[in-house]
């Protein structure tokens, strides 16, 4: 049997909280709502949902606060937020700056926001999960989780440690770091590489067992020695 995916509504106005539950849950999903933001964390701590549907002003709790603690422990579940108020460039900024994927806007439209959750749903299930010196890591584009721990990269210095993750314990050579990372653009500054892993290297300095070495003649290699 198949385990429903878990949608956590977070949406104070009823008359639109529940025909969206009726309609998801009539898509094959399973709805915890709240309409209380004192509530969404103790929820979302209990439920661990799949992706979470958040407004912005809610009593006790506003939608921003909230994501907040959420992006404490957790970089991966997709966050979108649905408002009818909160539209200025200054607020949509605010919410992506905070960890939100995606703006809905209201009156919503029940179809357009299921396909933009199935869509959410398959990028976050691509998030890769890696194990090294009693760390769990978890990079999902330029969110990197480590254990407890969240931190935002830069895109380039994402892109290094998801190619030295992947070829974990093993040296991964200059060039190849380059044509991954930059795809094959020009590349006539060659310190370019070593400025972004000594970002990344100062990012990671806080785990002090895992360590970006240098190999030389060679390039990079992610170990725990």
């Amino acid at each position: 049997m198949t385990t429903q995916q878990k949608i956590f509504l977070i949406e104070d106005d009823f008359g639109l909280a529940d025909p969206l539950k009726f309609f998801f849950e009539g898509n094959g999903f399973s709805v915890i709502h709240t309409g209380d933001g004192a509530f969404a964390i103790p929820l979302y701590e209990k439920e661990n949902p799949d992706i979470i549907l958040l407004d912005i002003e809610l009593p006790n709790k506003n939608g921003y606060e909230i994501i907040s603690e959420i992006r404490k422990k957790d970089v991966v579940t997709p966050v979108i937020f649905i408002t009818g108020t909160e539209l200025t460039d200054e607020s949509i900024t605010k919410g992506y700056a905070l960890g939100a994927f995606n703006y809905f806007r209201k009156p919503i439209i029940p179809q357009m926001l299921l396909e933009l959750i199935k869509n959410l749903l398959q990028v976050s299930n691509g998030a890769k999960k890696y194990s090294l010196a009693g760390y769990e890591i978890i990079l999902h584009s330029q969110h990197l989780q480590i254990n407890n721990n969240t931190l935002i990269l830069r895109e380039k210095e994402a892109a290094i440690l998801k190619l030295l993750l992947e070829k974990m314990k093993t040296p991964v050579k200059r060039e190849d770091i380059i044509e991954r990372v930059w795809k094959g653009l020009p590349f006539s500054l060659d310190n370019t590489l070593d400025v972004s892993v000594s970002r990344l290297k100062k990012a990671l300095s806080s785990f002090p067992h895992i360590r970006i070495k240098s190999i030389y003649g060679v390039g990079y290699m992610l170990t725990d020695k």
